[in-house]
């Protein structure tokens, strides 16, 4: 008695009709897997921010919450980096490329200390006001007397001197250029309202009787030599932007302000002239959209043109100090 045998198993059209249905179902998954990795990159993202937000206030309160402490300048997160636990993932946004986009350089600055014995004071003549007397360069802490140009940490820097209320610092002008022994000192003013003298730390007149001009002298140092001490500056990489001019704004008036944004460099020079190429140097890592630190603390997901500080309404609203320093 024969038997027939037979042999179950799939056919080639139940096999092809698995395989569409597997392709399918990978083709529906592989973008919502993805949708759901750049969501949680964009939250960590949002994260960071909001922990270099709560970094930059807790460094402030060290400093007497005076925003003038922190600096936009490129080494703002070596600053803040102690206030994270020294953790410099939180610089990072998952969606940068794996060193980070902003990749800072080490930089070298000189710095030209003049000695106590070296300087200048300027009186204004035309009132005898004790307030009108300012000493140059080492006294800049009187309310009449601005940098207007530099710092005083460079070679050549330059004052401008309020003589009277208007505080637009521009009644007359002093350049210093710091030399080996002493400084020059150069006296401008296109026509001053106002007299002045000068005398250099031995009493003896640089200028006297100024208004109008220039005039320049020279002033040494005595037995004393200038300083040069060169320090070197590192910031971490980082995938993120501070504001070029965070040191002019205001707690209680800037809370709106941008304070750090997605960026391709580590300081968003959008107040300096020139001024940054913002469609270039912006980062929307997300989806065309990129996280925005305010001042305040908050963190918020936004398009390019929400931000673009190019326009002048938003640039007013969203980046410029309330009380914006001249220049800006």
């Amino acid at each position: 008695m024969n038997r027939s045998e037979t042999r179950a198993g799939f056919t080639l059209i139940e096999l092809l009709v698995v395989i569409a249905i597997i392709a399918i179902l990978i083709g529906l998954l592989v973008p919502a897997v993805q949708g759901v990795l750049q969501a949680s990159a964009r939250m960590t993202c949002s994260t960071n921010l909001h922990n270099i937000g709560e970094a930059y206030h807790t460094y402030l309160d060290t400093k007497n919450n005076k925003p003038k402490a922190f600096k936009g300048e490129a080494t703002w997160v070596a600053t803040l980096l102690p206030f994270v636990d020294n953790n410099a993932q939180i610089f990072h946004c998952p969606s940068d490329d794996p060193n980070g986009n902003t990749a800072t350089n080490t930089t070298t600055a000189t710095v030209v200390t003049p000695a106590d014995v070296a300087k200048v004071t300027v009186y204004n003549v035309s009132s005898d006001a004790p307030s009108d007397a300012h000493s140059i360069p080492l006294d800049t802490s009187n309310h009449r007397v601005r940098v207007i140009q530099g710092k005083v940490t460079d070679s050549t820097y330059t004052f401008g001197i309020e003589g009277g209320f208007n505080q637009d610092f521009n009644d007359l002008e002093i350049r210093i250029d710091v030399q080996p022994g002493g400084f020059s000192v150069t006296f401008l003013s296109d026509s001053s309202p106002w007299t002045w003298d000068a005398k250099d730390q031995n009493g003896k007149y640089l200028v006297q009787g100024f208004r109008q001009g220039t005039h320049s002298s020279s002033v040494t140092l005595g037995n004393t030599t200038t300083t040069t001490t060169t320090t070197t500056a590192s910031s971490p990489i980082s995938s993120y932007a501070v504001s070029s001019q965070a040191q002019f704004f205001d707690l209680n008036d800037d809370g709106a302000r941008v304070l750090a944004v997605e960026y391709h460099m580590i300081v968003a020079k959008v107040f300096t002239s020139p001024k940054d190429n913002w469609g270039s140097s912006a980062a929307p890592r997300h989806r065309g959209s990129l996280n925005v630190l305010f001042l305040g603390g908050d963190v918020q997901t936004m398009t390019m043109a929400e931000i673009d500080p190019t326009v002048a309404t938003i640039y007013v609203s969203r980046w410029r100090p309330t009380h914006p320093q001249p220049g800006t």
